[in-house]
Parts: structure tokens; C-alpha cells; sequence
């Protein structure tokens, strides 16, 4: 299986805005958020994900949170489930502020 980096997946499809990207890894979250490079995340206008924080020793959801949020997106996580939970993120305009709907 071929194992490819968010950016040289974005290189090499040309992508250089993702308007939604869904974050579904299994644990591989945690490595995909905290080591990408942070002009590479912010070419995703929204990203909404599954965060599974027991998969993970050294991190959490709020390490993800605070990354997030420290590259200018508004981070809310949502539906948790004990260690496990989904989190959905939007980039906040400059001088503005976005509106991100969240499942109730």
C-alpha cells in the first residue's frame, strides 16, 4: 500500500484549495494534523474528522485543537464518545467570522 503525505497528495493532484476535507485515519490524525506542513492545512477552507484519542500516547484532541486554531481555523469538536469523537474545523476570514453549523 502506498502511504502518501496531505501535501505531496495535494501536489500531485494539483489541489491547491480543498474546500472540505474529511479526516477519516484512524488514529493517524494526530501525525496528519500536528506534522503537516501549515501552508499545506491551510489550503483546506473546512476540515471535519474522527479523532480517536486512545490510539495515541502522547497526544489528544486538544492537541489537534489548539494546532488548529494556532493556523487560524475555528476548531469545535462534537459527538464524543468517550475517547473517540468527531471534530470539525472552519479557517476564520480575516476580519470575519465564519459560521460553522454543528450537528446538535
Amino acid at each position: 500500500m502506498e502511504v502518501a503525505s496531505l501535501g505531496t497528495l495535494f501536489d500531485r493532484h494539483n489541489i491547491s484549495r480543498c474546500d472540505f476535507l474529511k479526516l477519516d485515519c484512524e488514529g493517524s490524525e494526530f501525525d496528519i494534523i500536528l506534522e503537516t506542513e501549515p501552508s499545506v492545512l491551510r489550503r483546506a477552507n473546512r476540515i471535519v474528522m474522527e479523532y480517536h484519542d486512545h490510539l495515541s500516547q502522547r497526544f489528544s484532541r486538544r492537541d489537534i485543537l489548539e494546532r488548529l486554531e494556532s493556523l487560524g481555523f475555528r476548531a469545535t469538536p462534537y459527538n464524543p464518545n468517550g475517547t473517540v469523537g468527531m471534530l470539525a474545523a472552519v479557517q476564520v476570514p480575516t476580519g470575519g467570522d465564519p459560521y460553522l453549523a454543528l450537528p446538535s
